[in-house]
């Protein structure tokens, strides 16, 4: 994907829904690299410092010391991705440790021209800021096959079950935003719980339960495979003006056609 920059005053392309710049991420979209400075070169340990513009932030779950009290950083690793959000200021720097980060992240605050803040995958990490949960309250559905169940409270895009025209099960699947994927594979929609078939899963809004029938047929209860489903319709939301992004992969949001699940609405952002 190119690199995309948000400049004050610019024409947004007509494909991005005015007045934010939005990017619509179903499907796995990685952040390029900027061709702009680094943040300060880590440290042993994913430790904090400060650097001479600002303060360096690490965002790290798998350290034992990792804690979301602002008062403990930049010395403290954050556990969260969000919580560094809220900390930041201009000239400020967040570098993010490998791992999925089940999260929506708000970043309200500005950096300057000459201070921009910004949010940088470290050297050598995988990072992952995913729209999909962990579902982990499977029921077996009696009969011969395997098919589960899990509350689904969740009400995304459901407009085509009104006013989809022709009222077709082509027509009325379009606009839908649930995704479900057992170890990393996803499953295909379906209208209706009685549409099932191996690979596919179906949402039951007025009984609020989502249905899940493995593509090989297989025993979650035996074999518990990682189950995942999106409850997310925003990744990121990149609020402040002078705002720097770089090397994070963005899946599994569940946001509608025209709502992207990454948005710019300051000016002089970067991705």
């Amino acid at each position: 994907m190119p690199k995309r920059s948000h400049t004050s005053g610019a024409t947004v392309p007509a494909r991005f829904p005015s007045p934010a710049m939005v990017l619509g991420l179903s499907f796995a979209v990685t952040i390029l690299p900027l061709a702009v400075g680094c943040c300060t070169e880590p440290s042993p340990g994913f430790s904090s410092r400060s650097s001479a513009t600002g303060n360096t932030y690490w965002v790290n779950p798998a350290d034992p010391l990792a804690s979301d009290d602002p008062s403990k950083a930049p010395s403290t690793p954050f556990r969260t991705i969000s919580a560094a959000a809220k900390a930041v200021q201009p000239g400020d720097c967040v570098l993010i440790a490998t791992g999925t980060y089940r999260e929506s992240v708000a970043v309200e605050a500005s950096g300057t021209a000459d201070r921009p803040i910004r949010f940088h995958a470290a050297p050598g990490a995988r990072v992952v800021v995913t729209g999909a949960d962990r579902m982990t309250d499977l029921k077996r559905e009696p009969g011969p096959d395997n098919i589960y169940s899990v509350p689904w409270p969740h009400r995304f895009n459901t407009w085509s079950k009104t006013f989809a025209h022709p009222d077709d099960d082509y027509h009325l699947a379009i606009g839908r935003c649930e995704q479900v994927m057992i170890n990393g594979y996803e499953l295909l929609f379906v209208l209706d719980r009685k549409k099932l078939a191996r690979g596919t899963f179906a949402v039951d809004l007025d009984g609020n339960r989502l249905y899940l029938w493995p593509r090989n047929n297989a025993d979650l209860e035996k074999t518990p495979l990682p189950v995942e489903a999106s409850v997310r319709e925003l990744l990121w939301d990149l609020k402040g003006d002078h705002l720097q992004v770089e090397g994070i992969l963005f899946r599994y949001a569940a946001n509608r056609a025209q709502y992207g699940a990454v948005q710019i609405h300051g000016s002089n952002v970067v991705l």
